[in-house]
């Protein structure tokens, strides 16, 4: 009987791990976007969401493409292994520093005001 090693087993769990965080990062950057647009204090930087963010489905929008995004990772995972848990670790480091962007944003606009 083949033996599986530890390293085999975190792998998924890492990419899970991930992927939770992805999708809690894609939301966190939809609910402070939109709390800056409608106070005025940012527009949307990404002109294919410019039309979104004002209207109520804004939220859908970004959890169907974080849901789609953590998809396509997993199924890449699946492919190629190793390579897309390292794709998972930048895209995470990326949409923290969005996020990360976004709260300063906010912060220096209400301390401004």
């Amino acid at each position: 009987m083949p033996s599986i090693t530890r390293d085999k087993l975190s792998q998924p769990r890492k990419l899970i791990v991930l992927l939770g965080m992805l999708l809690a990062l894609f939301l966190a950057d939809a609910v402070i976007t939109r709390f800056l647009v409608r106070h005025g204090l940012a527009t949307e930087a990404n002109p294919m969401l410019g039309f979104w963010v004002t209207t109520d489905q804004f939220m859908w929008v970004k959890l169907g493409a974080g849901l789609l995004a953590c998809f396509l990772l997993w199924d890449l995972y699946r492919r190629a292994g190793k390579p897309i848990v390292t794709i998972a670790i930048i895209l995470v480091f990326v949409f923290a520093v969005i996020v990360g962007w976004n709260v300063a944003v906010a912060i220096m606009s209400l301390v401004d005001a």
